[in-house]
């Protein structure tokens, strides 16, 4: 599905009753395409989604984590929906100045003292947001289960079943689909643990998602998904997407945060089953990401052995 600026131009005449001066592409997921607006003089994000049934919750989401995240999360301005007869579903939102950790280069070429600046304030901006605890586990909306595992066993045993089919099809790998059938071998032994807080997490909490700004501080967190009440570990396996151990967020949550004795394994089974649940989601899934995902967890099942 393709998004064009003039579909964009059209929900922004609807919203305001007159069109934007200018429209700027800004880059995309594998959900969803973000634009630039300029109106009025202000400007503006807007979301469009590509798939019908995300925009909502997302917009959602925003809301409440804006209520508990430390750090700036956009404000929702409107969202449209093709049930109000937009020809695309998406949300308009605050802009937040600066660029994503990931396409701001300059940063990985900082001294290692001032990336772990950047890893403390981040970590310490989780630690905060998951410091929100909810006496139930579940979706950010609607939590309903008694304990993680009342949770989380039936959303990856639908991911596996997904994936056996994808793989009965040709559709998934086999070097991803050997990986998800060891990990789920192990289910019982990696997540035997108790997990005793229900706390509120981002979902997608990984470099592209955390806004900086010069002198690369942080400014925002944007993008969730699938935003609930978890396993604060399921956050985890998203600090080391994309440039692995660079800012070591990963490691730097750890050292301020008592974690599970099994935590790389677990957050090693996350990141795959992560993965895979996006691809059955949206038929894409980024190479670098999966395959790194992967390696993780070969290692954590080699050291089982």
């Amino acid at each position: 599905m393709k998004i064009e600026k003039s579909q964009i131009s059209d929900v922004v005449k609807d919203v305001y009753g007159k069109g934007p001066s200018h429209i700027k592409y800004l880059g995309g997921g594998s959900f969803g395409r973000a634009f630039k607006v300029d109106i009025d003089g202000k400007a503006l994000v807007v979301k469009a989604f590509l798939r019908d049934g995300l925009c909502e919750k997302e917009a959602e989401e925003l809301k409440i984590l804006r209520k508990y995240c430390p750090v700036k999360t956009p404000e929702v301005y409107f969202v449209r929906l093709k049930r109000d007869g937009s020809q695309v579903e998406c949300f308009g939102m605050e802009l937040i100045e600066g660029h994503d950790s990931f396409t701001n280069f300059a940063l990985l070429f900082k001294p290692r003292r001032q990336k772990q600046r950047f890893a403390d304030a981040v970590c310490d901006a989780l630690i905060k947001l998951h410091s929100h605890t909810s006496p139930k586990f579940g979706d950010i909306l609607d939590p309903q289960y008694d304990s993680w595992q009342d949770f989380y066993f039936p959303y990856a045993q639908k991911i596996m079943q997904g994936a056996e089919k994808l793989h009965e099809e040709g559709r998934l790998k086999k070097y991803i689909y050997d990986t998800m059938k060891a990990l789920w071998a192990n289910y019982d032994y990696i997540f035997d643990g108790e997990v005793k807080e229900a706390c509120l997490i981002h979902g997608d909490a990984n470099v592209m998602n955390i806004m900086t700004k010069k002198p690369f501080e942080l400014v925002g967190f944007i993008d969730p998904l699938d935003s609930m009440y978890a396993d604060r570990e399921y956050e985890l396996f998203q600090l080391s997407n994309l440039t692995g151990n660079a800012f070591r967020l990963y490691e730097t949550y750890k050292s301020k945060y008592p974690v599970s004795p099994k935590c790389d394994l677990k957050c090693a089974f996350y990141a795959v089953f992560h993965e895979v649940k996006c691809y059955l989601i949206n038929g894409t899934y980024t190479g670098i990401i999966m395959r790194s995902a992967v390696k993780r967890a070969k290692a954590q099942l080699k050291a089982l052995k």
